[in-house]
C-alpha cells in the first residue's frame, strides 16, 4: 500500500504533518463528498487540506485539489469558498470532536 500524503496543520506558526483527516468527518456526516479527482496512489482523498489552531479550535484554512464534474468530464481547483460558501478564508471545524494525530521524531517503520 503507498503511503498517502498526510494533512497539514500549523500550530504557534509551525508547521506540522497531520495524520487525521478532520474534512473527512464532515463529508461522512453532511452524507455528500464531493468527486474529487486523484492524480496519484498517494492521494486517494484527492486533496490535502491545511488546518490551523487559533484560540484552542481547529479550523480548515486552505485546501489544494480537483473536483471532477462528471456531467461534462471537467475539473476545477477545490477552494474553501466552494466547499463551504461565504466562508473564503477559514471554516471551523465545528463537526470534528476527535483526536489529532501529529507524528513527531524520526520515522522508525
Amino acid at each position: 500500500m503507498t503511503a498517502q500524503f498526510s494533512e497539514i496543520i500549523l500550530i504557534d506558526g509551525t508547521e506540522h504533518s497531520l495524520c487525521t483527516e478532520p474534512l473527512e468527518y464532515f463529508f461522512g456526516l453532511a452524507g455528500n463528498r464531493p468527486n474529487f479527482e486523484f492524480k496519484c496512489t498517494a492521494l486517494y482523498r484527492g486533496y490535502v487540506g491545511t488546518w490551523q489552531v487559533l484560540h484552542d479550535r481547529l479550523y480548515l484554512v486552505g485546501i489544494r485539489g480537483e473536483i471532477f464534474h462528471q456531467e461534462d468530464g471537467t475539473t476545477s481547483q477545490v477552494t474553501l469558498n466552494s466547499l463551504f460558501l461565504g466562508y473564503p478564508e477559514r471554516v471551523f471545524a465545528h463537526w470534528f470532536t476527535g483526536e489529532l494525530r501529529i507524528p513527531q521524531g524520526k520515522l522508525l517503520e
